[in-house]
């Protein structure tokens, strides 16, 4: 049937209806049910004024359904909140391990930016770096700051809005089942004790006043339905309220607010999205009323249910104020301090005899007083390639074919920092020592020196001396030795070397740097195959010293005529002396001291030839050079007279 044809209750098991003007104060509690799955609930126990229930069995038992997934999504929901809480927890070992990490590994000498000569915690600190830990530096100064007219709030005053939110609406959710509950609990009892209830009909307003209720549906409905609603609600909020007081990320705080909203209301979204239409009818006709005491009545007049409500919030506000909010001001207080705080402009690294830190400053005066502003453009010319072979800037066409390799100045490819991948590979495996031993990797640089030059030619202190370097030949003179004997493997700063003086007054790092990007014209590759070479000799001459010693250690001594016999014989053998006598020990060693003179001296002899060797080389390669200059200049030439031509005969039969 329609609600509206159902047939009036008899008179005596009815309530009559209050009727009371609009101004007098209200005597009786009434409530019109929502249409959620926590108060379809209550109807379970409802009777129709003629018998039957209220609900049909398909309606329970979809009701039922309902309750059972509305209660395991809201427990999934708290139970990965609280794992989430504790993942994320700050904890002082945390804490610590930020402060190792940034002591150990964030001042470390290997992990200073060059081009800038500042820490990682400087570069964390002022966010001119992208880490995890510069994001949590964001978190942690957003949460700290202070009141500004640009719209920032302090960390806790978001909090406590956030915490505010929440409790009202949690409050909202517990005041309404405490009222379900209470409003249940003051009806009039039915006389025959069913499990049900009558259902008083108003068909002018189309609804169903339930009046009275046994005590057993009473009981049933206050401890089935209403006290686990309030047990959930209790739940929410606490879990809500931890969640939200241990978040130090500003902006998620009132969003994290929103979002418990949302699973706060599974509830009522599950029923909008599942339950029939006609159950949807039915609920939104029924209403609750029961008597209101004097006393409550009088609570009502002087507002106090509504100061209630009002101390609830108050008091839960101040009590996660200070069970939470203090504590995480203090946890991110602790963070921010261990990540950016105290000296930040030092490095350090670990002595190769001790093992223990030894530090520098890295303070703008030191850095301009050891003349290491001045490396700053190398290490940015660094980075302009990187970006350039990347596609990142835009080059002439020169910088670009040397780069690429398809400029005639890369007769050798190596040159120009173009490698196979087995060259890379191999490459990669090398030391130093190896590297400029192998003439095939111990070459000069030019795309390094040309982009050097680039990013350096405009230095106050730099720019002398770049006008005077085109190619890596015109660096030789920088290493002209100024004493007896010079060493470019062993160089003690360069102090002997023409680079270092008045003239051009270089810093001992651009020395190496000018060193390092024409190994080749500074005389570095020769001598370090030199000094190669004569430690390989020395090897040998060493072992067969050794092997020496070893043979006449082992040899027996002579106390017969029969050895003494041997002995001349074998030593006549060695040629020991000029009347073929006995060869000592001391006739061995001058013989060695002989070829180790003579050996000396012809690697002296081979030095100079390989220096001579390598002018006439080098004088070739500028001739080739300035050859190839040339040649690019007449094939230039021969263009443009070449589209000239061209252009005069596209006009010439134009003018006929």
């Amino acid at each position: 049937r329609r609600m509206t044809d159902i047939d009036e209750i008899p008179e005596a098991n009815s309530a009559p209806i209050s009727t009371r003007s609009r101004n007098s104060a209200p005597t009786e509690d009434e409530l019109k049910l929502d249409p959620t799955v926590w108060e379809v609930a209550p109807l379970f126990f409802l009777r129709m004024p003629h018998g039957g229930c209220f609900l049909p069995p398909a309606h329970i038992i979809q009701t039922v359904f309902l309750l059972i997934a509305n209660f395991f999504i809201q427990a999934a929901y708290c139970w990965w909140a609280v794992g989430y809480i504790q993942k994320r927890s700050v904890s002082d070992d945390k804490i610590q391990a930020i402060l190792i990490e940034r002591l150990t590994k964030w001042h470390h000498f290997s992990n200073v930016h060059q081009p800038t000569m500042e820490t990682m915690t400087v570069r964390t600190c002022n966010e001119n770096i992208w880490t995890v830990l510069e994001d949590t530096y964001q978190e942690t100064s957003s949460y700290l700051q202070g009141f500004s007219w640009e719209g920032s709030l302090p960390g806790r005053v978001m909090a406590s809005l956030a915490l505010l939110v929440w409790t009202l609406l949690m409050t909202g959710e517990i005041h309404r089942t405490t009222k379900i509950s209470w409003i249940i609990a003051k009806m009039d009892r039915d006389s025959d004790h069913k499990v049900g209830t009558r259902i008083q009909t108003e068909k002018d307003k189309d609804t169903y006043v339930v009046t009275c209720m046994s005590r057993r549906s009473k009981l049933a409905i206050i401890f089935l339905v209403q006290l686990p609603r309030l047990l959930v609600a209790f739940g929410l909020l606490a879990v809500g309220l931890w969640f939200l007081g241990t978040t130090y990320q500003t902006e998620d705080l009132l969003l994290n607010a929103v979002a418990f909203q949302v699973i706060k209301d599974v509830d009522e979204l599950l029923f909008d999205a599942l339950a029939p239409t006609d159950l949807a009818h039915r609920i939104s006709c029924v209403t609750l009323r029961s008597p209101r005491p004097e006393m409550v009545n009088n609570l009502y007049k002087t507002s106090s249910m509504w100061l209630s409500r009002l101390t609830f919030v108050v008091v839960v506000l101040i009590s996660c104020n200070f069970a939470m909010l203090n504590t995480i001001q203090d946890t991110v207080q602790e963070l921010s301090d261990n990540l950016c705080s105290k000296k930040q402009d030092f490095t350090w690294t670990q002595h190769p005899i001790t093992n223990f830190p030894v530090i520098a400053e890295l303070t703008t005066d030191n850095v301009k007083n050891d003349r290491l502003d001045e490396t700053l453009c190398f290490y940015e010319a660094q980075y302009n390639m990187l970006q350039a072979y990347a596609g990142f800037s835009n080059t002439d066409d020169n910088t670009s074919s040397l780069i690429n390799g398809s400029s005639s100045l890369c007769t050798n490819k190596t040159s120009c920092g173009s490698l196979s991948l087995n060259q890379f590979r191999s490459l990669a495996n090398y030391d130093r020592e190896n590297a400029l031993a192998d003439t095939q990797y111990c070459v000069d640089n030019i795309v390094a020196l040309h982009m050097t030059k680039t990013a350096c030619e405009n230095h106050a202190k730099l720019g002398k001396v770049w006008n005077q370097i085109d190619k890596c030949h015109d660096v030789k003179p920088l290493f002209e030795c100024q004493a007896a004997q010079c060493s470019l493997t062993e160089p003690k700063k360069f102090q002997d070397h023409r680079g270092r003086t008045s003239e051009y007054d270089l810093s001992p790092e651009w020395m190496q740097i000018f060193l390092d990007l024409c190994p080749k014209s500074a005389g570095l590759c020769d001598e370090a195959r030199d000094q190669q070479s004569a430690t390989t000799n020395q090897q040998s001459t060493t072992n067969n010293q050794q092997s020496t010693t070893n043979f006449q250690s082992t040899t027996p001594p002579t106390t017969t005529s029969n050895s003494r016999r041997l002995d001349s014989n074998t030593v006549a053998m060695w040629r020991g002396s000029d009347e073929g006598g006995t060869a000592s020990a001391m006739d061995a060693k001058v013989r060695i001291e002989r070829l180790e003179r003579e050996s000396t001296k012809l690697r002296q002899q081979l030095h100079e030839e390989r220096l001579r060797t390598q002018g006439v080389v080098q004088r070739l390669e500028n001739a080739n050079a300035d050859l190839a200059r040339q040649l690019e200049e007449l094939q230039k030439t021969v263009l443009t007279i070449s589209s000239q031509m061209q252009k005069k005969a596209t006009a010439a039969p134009t003018e006929d």
